[in-house]
């Protein structure tokens, strides 16, 4: 089975996505629907480093952000835990 690596939260008019695409973790939070998200992009080794970590665990919870934290560390390293990315 793959990890995971889109975790997405839906309430009225508000909708808060993130997801990861092998190089980089985009976050993308719409206020409305009609148009274009507030997006932020950060790299794996920022992402590993605590980039985002309190938007994350607040806007989707700290559940999602541990599991997003192990599936970068996951696919970028290999194994569980905070490590280096590959290069």
């Amino acid at each position: 089975m793959e990890p995971r690596t889109y975790w997405e939260r839906a309430e009225n008019y508000h909708t808060v996505e993130l997801a990861f695409d092998g190089t980089r973790v985009i976050y993308k939070d719409w206020w409305d629907p009609g148009h274009d998200p507030n997006r932020t992009v950060v790299t794996v080794p920022e992402f590993l480093g605590g980039a985002m970590h309190g938007t994350i665990a607040r806007e989707l919870g700290q559940a999602v952000l541990e599991e997003a934290l192990e599936t970068v560390a996951l696919l970028t390293t290999g194994g569980p835990g905070v490590a280096e990315p590959p290069e």
